[in-house]
């Protein structure tokens, strides 16, 4: 609910930009759309990779705001393990 209110008050905002300035309406939306890409792709990695503990062997998924947003590196990330319930450098594995 609250996202689809964001949303129709992001594209309010960007009408009203559009028809003030056009420039920095089409900023705006570019902004608009840039987030949207970027969120949808944080969603599918996080739905396809799990993420292995080292210090329990657990294997578990995270969701798209953690994926976007936690520490990493290529292989890795700084994530709380669920059932050991520690802060650990998980390794990602891909298509489980």
């Amino acid at each position: 609910m609250f996202v689809a209110l964001g949303l129709v008050g992001a594209i309010a905002v960007t009408v009203l930009l559009l028809m003030v300035s056009p420039a920095a309406g089409a900023i705006t939306l570019a902004a608009i759309l840039f987030g949207g890409a970027i969120a949808l792709l944080a969603g599918s990695h996080a739905g396809s990779t799990t993420y292995d503990c080292p210090n329990c062997g657990h294997d578990f998924k995270i969701d798209a705001a953690t994926d976007l947003l936690s520490p990493h590196t290529l292989t890795a990330k700084w994530l709380l393990c669920p059932k050991c319930d520690k802060h650990v450098w998980a390794k990602e594995r891909s298509g489980s």
